[in-house]
């Protein structure tokens, strides 16, 4: 059906594009047969096809399992056969396509392309119980294919979450505070999301000779993002607010008449962020993201009377974030 070409359409990577090896070293077992009577370049169908994939495609060597297309001539149409090993299915479907239309070539491929997805996805459906093949190139085979159906699957999901543990290094205006906390990050198929965060950071201003001053906080954050995605690799950009709490404390230095004392108060303000990661088909996803903000509400701290160890101003945050998306 005509209409199978133009939904493919809709996933269609650009022409010019390479193929890229996303599912390991070897190529995935896929033979393609285009009969002449098609009209199009074998060739031509051959490599938009692995475009659209994702990785390039290799006979089947011996017995092992894999899956046979089959582009032919139907009367007045096309019909496309799918003889697939991985799921012990079969399937095929009749097209029509208009022989004074251009680019014959990249609709038979996006035919096919979906209709091999079609028979993959089972691997992917919940609560689908699959025979798990016994040999190792078999089953090497069955994880290349889940890593080419899981994205595309995911794209139907109206809503994902990742749950992430942070590395977290501040740029304050006292100086660099390490520290850690945990995110959590929900994406819409829309391309837009939020994400909660709640990290804490220490450091400690050696700066004045009556003695050091430990800066303590805690905050966390709300934000929304837009987010892009090209295979496996994930980049957002977004604003949010940040808040917490500081806890400023002064340790005299040894020999010393001077007197230590605690300041604690509210600290935040808005923040922009932009990260990059990657989230790969075993639902480990990573990223690092930078945070430029302005404390609205300060915190100072006094040494003798002058200001010292203060949280105001610009603060500039990057985070190293690890984690599992479902």
């Amino acid at each position: 059906m005509t209409a199978l070409v133009l939904g493919g359409m809709a996933v269609a990577l650009p022409a010019e594009a390479q193929p890229e090896q996303a599912t390991g070293t070897r190529p995935v077992a896929v033979s393609l047969d285009v009969a002449a009577c098609t009209g199009a370049d074998p060739g031509e169908v051959r490599r938009l096809f692995e475009l659209e994939l994702g990785t390039s495609i290799a006979p089947r060597e011996g017995n092992a399992a894999g899956a046979a297309v089959s582009i032919d001539c139907d009367g007045d149409g096309i019909v496309l056969r799918v003889r697939d090993e991985v799921t012990d299915k079969q399937l095929e479907r009749r097209i029509e396509i208009d022989p004074a239309r251009r680019g014959r070539e990249r609709l038979l491929a996006l035919a096919a392309t979906e209709l091999l997805i079609a028979s993959w996805v089972e691997l992917e459906t919940e609560g689908q119980r699959t025979r798990e093949p016994t040999k190792p190139a078999d089953r090497e085979l069955r994880q290349q294919v889940r890593t080419i159906t899981r994205p595309r699957v995911r794209r139907e999901e109206r809503w994902r979450a990742t749950a992430s543990l942070l590395g977290v290094v501040s740029r304050e205006d006292h100086g660099v505070a390490p520290g850690a906390g945990a995110r959590l990050t929900l994406d819409h198929a829309s391309g837009f999301g939020g994400s909660i965060d709640l990290a804490g950071t220490t450091d400690t201003d050696t700066t004045s000779s009556l003695g050091d001053i430990d800066i303590d906080g805690v905050t966390a954050s709300a934000a929304v993002h837009a987010r892009w995605s090209w295979r496996q690799l994930v980049a957002r950009a977004g604003v949010g607010m940040r808040g917490g709490a500081a806890v400023l404390t002064g340790q005299p230095a040894s020999g010393t008449d001077a007197r230590g004392g605690q300041v604690t108060g509210f600290v935040g303000g808005p923040f922009a962020r932009l990260s990059l990661g990657a989230e790969l088909a075993s639902g480990l996803a990573f990223d690092v993201s930078v945070e430029p903000g302005y404390h609205v509400f300060p915190v100072r701290g006094l040494v003798d009377g002058d200001r010292a160890a203060t949280l105001e101003g610009a603060w500039l945050r990057a985070q190293v974030a690890a984690g599992w998306s479902w």
